[in-house]
């Protein structure tokens, strides 16, 4: 159980290595593909999907910092060579706001 902000930061940072790993891995031809069928999230290109974990790691830290549940402007991964730096953004503007953070706050609720 983590028990500590550092301590969750250093699992996001292991998360987040491994998300930029296996990002950086996908082949070009992964660039704008979308699935045959589907609808809604069932329908996201990569590209959107990208922009997604980028942008639902923001939407998570501003409520845990008592700001609410916002959603932050979705980052440009319009391309393949977008992905990453949208990814490393992202992990950067997480870690900022939730660095010092009081060890309590990791065991409330959050509304």
């Amino acid at each position: 159980m983590i028990t500590s902000i550092d301590d969750f930061l250093r699992y996001f940072d292991a998360v987040h290595r491994r998300a930029v790993r296996d990002i950086a891995a996908l082949p070009p031809e992964a660039d704008g593909w979308t699935p045959a069928g589907g609808s809604g999230e069932n329908a996201w290109s990569i590209n959107v999907l990208v922009g997604h974990m980028a942008g639902s790691r923001l939407y998570f830290a501003s409520a845990y910092r008592g700001d609410g549940w916002i959603s932050p402007p979705a980052p440009d991964t319009s391309s393949r060579d977008r992905w990453l730096p949208a990814l490393e953004a992202s992990a950067t503007r997480l870690r900022q706001p939730l660095a010092g953070t009081p060890d309590a706050w990791l065991r409330r609720k959050v509304e």
